[in-house]
Formats: structure tokens, sequence, C-alpha cells
């Protein structure tokens, strides 16, 4: 096993424990819709960390851009 999959793995853990930490944020008037990046974004998200965690990272440069299809769409 390479080193390669507990930092991949390491970092799907904290993506999904701030996704469900996200998820339980509430938001009254005049906020009626909120999206959830983290959460519809998840499969294509952690595929890139799959691929991208190749070895120990000396940083990682993350960006979302909402963009006219969602922001899973680069």
């Amino acid at each position: 096993m390479t080193a390669a999959v507990p930092v991949a793995g390491e970092l799907i853990r904290i993506y999904r424990e701030l996704s469900r930490a996200v998820g339980t944020l509430n938001f009254g008037p005049p906020v009626t819709h909120v999206y959830n990046p983290l959460d519809y974004a998840r499969d294509p998200a952690e595929q890139y960390l799959e691929r991208a965690a190749r070895r120990e990272p000396e940083a990682l440069f993350l960006g979302m851009n909402p963009g006219p299809w969602g922001m899973a769409q680069t």
C-alpha cells in the first residue's frame, strides 16, 4: 500500500465530516435556497482527491467557481 491511500482517505474523511457539519446549518428569511456543493458534488470531488492525492502534498489548492452548470463542472 502506498502513502497515497492514507492521504486521499484522510482528505475524504475530512470532506465528509465538513459536509455533515455544513448540512446542519439553518438559515432564516430572506434565504430560501441553499446549495451545498459538499453534498451534490461529492462523487467528482472524492474522485479528484483519490487521483490527485498520490503522495504527501506540501499544499492543496481548492477552488469552487459556481458556473452555469453547478460547482462540479470542471
